[in-house]
């Protein structure tokens, strides 16, 4: 007898569970069963990003011999969207430095509004997500992270790194986010917000270890439940 996949809690607040799930958790959830589907995944557009049908997402920037600034620039916008529908975003690519000397490069992914470090420098709070440094031979990455309500956007920015010579190149760059399958995800926000300030609250606890009852019956590789 197949065992009932329903969940254990009100549908309308199963985007709140799923947002403290990674996304291979939250897409594990969505394919339980229809009572438990929550999450959709859509590519994410990038600007300034080169396609010739070849390379394609390949973004670059080498400096000259005499080159000594450190700071990293902006090299790409991701156009997410209404961040409130969004669970987590996540990038793909590969990347290579120059291929000797010091390793320099830098990918990061920067809240509109401010910038990445530069050579040496510890990240600031508007860093959301990262890689250093670039590896000298061409290397598949990834990168993932939960956007925060409020944020008005995200940049893609590069380091190349001061003393002249370094380069680095992205190419075959990718981006595409887990989206809530609820057309308004204002109040699962809301009360996503509850719980991380209340933790200890009767309610909250209750809701925990629903998750944790859920995790157990879940098959992450497969999404099927056990």
């Amino acid at each position: 007898m197949e065992e009932d996949a329903s969940p254990p809690w009100p549908k309308d607040v199963l985007p709140t569970l799923v947002s403290f799930l990674p996304a291979e958790d939250a897409i594990s959830v969505d394919a339980c069963a229809k009572e438990t589907q929550c999450v959709v995944r859509r590519r994410v557009l990038l600007t300034n990003v080169e396609d010739d049908g070849t390379r394609r997402g390949r973004m670059s920037l080498a400096s000259p011999s005499n080159w000594d600034r450190y700071e990293a620039v902006p090299a790409c916008h991701l156009a997410i969207g209404m961040i409130s529908k969004v669970h987590s975003l996540r990038m793909t690519f590969s990347w290579s430095d120059q291929g000797w000397g010091n390793r320099k490069g830098m990918l990061s992914v920067v809240r509109n509004g401010s910038s990445a470090p530069g050579d040496y420098q510890p990240w600031g709070a508007d860093v959301v997500v990262g890689r250093e440094p670039a590896p000298h031979e061409q290397t598949s990455d990834s990168l993932e992270f939960h956007p925060r309500a409020g944020d008005e956007g995200y940049t893609i920015w590069l380091r190349v790194g001061g003393g002249g010579g370094h380069s680095i190149r992205v190419d075959n760059l990718q981006a595409s986010c887990l989206e809530y399958r609820q057309s308004d995800n204002a109040d699962a926000r809301c009360l996503r917000a509850f719980v991380l300030r209340h933790p200890d609250d009767p309610e909250v606890q209750a809701a925990l270890g629903a998750i944790d009852r859920l995790n157990a019956r879940v098959d992450v590789r497969g999404g099927a439940v056990v």
